[in-house]
């Protein structure tokens, strides 16, 4: 419950993986941030910061300042993953 309640002080990363209108997404998120990827190409779509974008809609994967955010939740969404390769 202390999830439910806004009171946990850790916050375990998700993974997700989506097959939606032929087209496969991978999920990252942490406490902070949402990685969107490609399924087949793992090329990051989205990177939203959940803390001051809630309804997600400034998207800042071409945004210098969060770079060095985007290539670590690439690389814990690679490590997650692992070697496993989309097949159609």
């Amino acid at each position: 419950l202390p999830l439910i309640r806004g009171t946990a002080k850790d916050h375990i990363p998700v993974f997700a993986e989506n097959h939606l209108l032929q087209k496969t997404w991978y999920m990252w998120r942490n406490r902070r941030y949402k990685l969107v990827a490609d399924g087949k190409t793992r090329q990051p779509i989205y990177l939203f910061d959940m803390e001051s974008d809630e309804e997600e809609s400034s998207n800042l994967v071409e945004h210098p300042f969060y770079k060095e955010i985007l290539t670590d939740m690439l690389s814990q969404l690679n490590a997650e993953i692992g070697d496993y390769e989309y097949c159609d």
